[in-house]
């Protein structure tokens, strides 16, 4: 991952710590409208999207993957193609989420359809999931490198060549940034 979110955070405390940033999380959607509501002054979401009220910034390219926890280990040890995993429970986010539209893309285009069994509204919660032994969860390979290197998760190849994603920023079209919103914009693109 080229950038992190949380080290630029870090930084910009650093350098402005009289700018309070205050972070909330959501689905794509979720976070579309709070920015078209004013809730939000800047997002961080899975692209693309197509939205003419908002303008986009490409800020970081991700991977995406299976993992099982210690249960399911076996699964790490082999390839196991797609039709074969919906043998197993399947954890993902809820149908909104881009995430779980990109991971029925994935499916699809095998002829597959994927009814997880267990759909989570948190990264957190998906990877808690998968480390107790709950399935097969899919998600940003980023997130879980330190899991991966420990060996609380597992990951689960299928031979199907996975597209990296991107990341971007949004900010609302109309409605110019706060000094300090526009502060901390230039300061995530660094």
């Amino acid at each position: 991952m080229e950038k992190s979110l949380f080290p630029q955070i870090h930084t910009f405390q650093k350098i402005y710590p009289e700018i309070k940033i205050k972070l909330q999380h959501g689905s794509t959607p979720h976070i579309i409208e709070k920015l078209e509501n004013g809730l939000i002054d800047i997002g961080i979401i899975h692209l693309p999207i197509n939205n003419n009220e908002i303008h986009m910034t490409d800020y970081l390219t991700i991977s995406s993957t299976f993992i099982v926890g210690e249960k399911y280990k076996e699964l790490a040890n082999k390839t196991l193609a797609l039709d074969e995993m919906l043998n197993y429970p399947i954890i993902s986010f809820s149908k909104t989420s881009s995430s779980r539209k990109f991971l029925n893309q994935i499916f699809q285009r095998k002829g597959l359809c994927v009814k997880p069994d267990v759909e989570v509204g948190s990264v957190e919660l998906l990877i808690e999931c998968a480390k107790i032994g709950m399935g097969i969860a899919f998600v940003t390979r980023e997130l879980v490198l330190r899991e991966l290197s420990k060996g609380e998760l597992f990951e689960v190849h299928t031979g199907e060549n996975i597209e990296k994603r991107q990341i971007g920023i949004i900010t609302k079209k109309e409605s110019p940034l706060s000094i300090s919103a526009n502060k901390f914009f230039k300061h995530l693109l660094e």
